[in-house]
């Protein structure tokens, strides 16, 4: 049985670790806070923030549209290594009052 246990906690860590490399790579470039417009968000009830906490800027300017037109704001804290990486900017964010709905498992919550 230890095999097989040993096995499975192999392939997670490469899950876990292939997924990392994606969520890296998958970033989008950033769009210049001062381009968006009320017009991007027109007709949303969420702004979903995951992934992207490397670009504040565009998601406090997001943020302060969306909250104008009243939709809502959701955070996903990702994973536990991005809260290490980012925890001020997460605690930021959430410490503010913007955020409506947090996403986080217990590594993630207990990282903050």
């Amino acid at each position: 049985m230890g095999s097989v246990l040993d096995g499975y906690r192999n392939a997670l860590k490469e899950t876990q670790k292939a997924f990392a490399e994606y969520r890296q790579s998958a970033l989008l470039p950033e769009e210049p806070a001062n381009e968006l417009t009320r017009e991007d968000f027109k007709g949303s009830k969420w702004l979903v923030i995951r992934y992207g906490v490397q670009i504040l800027e565009v998601i406090h300017a997001a943020i302060i549209i969306v909250k104008q037109e009243g939709v809502s704001v959701s955070l996903d804290l990702a994973s536990f290594e991005m809260v290490q990486k980012f925890r001020s900017p997460f605690l930021q964010l959430l410490e503010s009052g913007s955020i409506d709905l947090c996403f986080a498992n217990d590594d993630e919550a207990t990282e903050l």
